[in-house]
């Protein structure tokens, strides 16, 4: 019998080390930004809107699980949030960065 790892750790993995979103921010962070509470709550609800373009993701390992008689340990907001925590953690101001990244490509 192939053990599978835990569907919810699969996905935030694939979703956290993805080199596409990854690899540019990480160029062009130079040090830790210190934010006051105000811009940590930021951070967070625009991540939070921006991970909700991964509720396909959240609706196939809704149904993974449901097939395996599971519920879903996470309601979409709760797991669009662990998505943004995980990436603010390791760039405080993650989306910031982002959010000027794709506008940059924009204009390209």
């Amino acid at each position: 019998m192939i053990k599978h790892q835990n569907p919810i750790n699969e996905l935030l993995s694939l979703t956290y080390n993805s080199p596409l979103v990854h690899s540019t921010i990480k160029e062009n962070v130079d040090s830790v930004v210190d934010m006051t509470d105000e811009e940590k709550q930021n951070q967070l609800k625009i991540g939070i809107d921006v991970e909700k373009e991964h509720k396909n993701l959240y609706e196939i390992f809704e149904k993974y699980l449901e097939n395996n008689s599971l519920k879903m340990p996470l309601t979409e907001d709760e797991f669009y949030k662990t998505i943004a925590e995980a990436h603010i953690k390791e760039i405080p101001n993650y989306y910031d960065l982002l959010l000027k990244h794709v506008e940059n490509k924009k204009q390209e």
